[in-house]
């Protein structure tokens, strides 16, 4: 999730369930981990989830990550 997020900037829900053959609570659970370490945002619009990376907390967690993720993409 982190890496599709980092990369894209933005991801819906939606598309982690359909990429990976998630569940929407499968996909939620870990997006409430991820927000709640403040290493993602989460913006709703209707019934669906949008999910940004705070990359300065990324960066603190995982040094070098938003760096690396760039030079595969």
């Amino acid at each position: 999730m982190v890496e599709q997020i980092l990369r894209r900037g933005e991801v819906g829900s939606e598309e982690f369930g359909e990429r990976f053959g998630l569940a929407r609570s499968t996909v939620s659970y870990h997006a409430k981990v991820l927000a709640s370490a403040g290493l993602i945002t989460t913006r709703r619009e209707g019934r669906f989830f949008f999910y940004r990376p705070v990359v300065e907390a990324l960066e603190g967690a995982m040094p070098g990550l938003a760096r690396q993720l760039k030079k595969l993409g």
